[in-house]
């Protein structure tokens, strides 16, 4: 646990408050998370890592769930790879998870997998959304689901520097 000392002399209520700010540590060697969660019976705390795996946390370490690396494109772009996961809102009763990422042709890839026995499928990925990128820049993107069920996803307009398809 690390104390985050005040940056400011300020007194807004706001910026006293970080005075109290505690910082721990989850875990290390991670390769470039970009998402986390969790899931009702799953157990533990879940990341998301560009690179195509998502880990679990917990006391003894982490465990992959999942791993699709051999189907994310990181050719380019930063905004590129396994972008986000979302379990299924009645998940473990539908083991599924929604899962988004930039495939090898460098598109978006919305696809479920199933949670078979301690992990997620890779065989049992089911296409939801395939979106051809016409750039490699503005292609990241989220995925939860909504209070009332549906799938929100977002994703960006594959549009490059200065738009020069106009997507924006």
């Amino acid at each position: 646990d690390r104390r985050v000392p005040p940056t400011t002399s300020t007194t807004s209520p706001e910026l006293l408050a970080l005075k109290d700010l505690v910082l721990t540590l989850l875990a290390e060697g991670l390769d470039q998370p970009v998402a986390f969660g969790t899931a009702p019976g799953l157990g533990d705390t879940f990341v998301v890592e560009r690179s195509g795996t998502v880990v679990t946390l917990s006391s003894c370490g982490t465990d992959t769930v999942l791993d699709i690396s051999d189907q994310i494109a990181i050719v380019r772009g930063n905004e590129q790879g396994l972008l986000a996961l979302t379990p299924h809102p009645n998940f473990p009763e539908d083991p599924r998870a929604i899962a988004i990422y930039t495939d090898l042709n460098e598109d978006i890839v919305v696809s479920s997998f199933d949670w078979v026995g301690d992990r997620f499928n890779p065989a049992s990925e089911t296409l939801i959304l395939d979106v051809e990128q016409p750039h490699f820049y503005h292609q990241g993107g989220g995925i939860t689901f909504g209070p009332q069920g549906y799938l929100w996803m977002s994703f960006g307009d594959g549009g490059g520097i200065g738009d020069p398809f106009q997507n924006g």
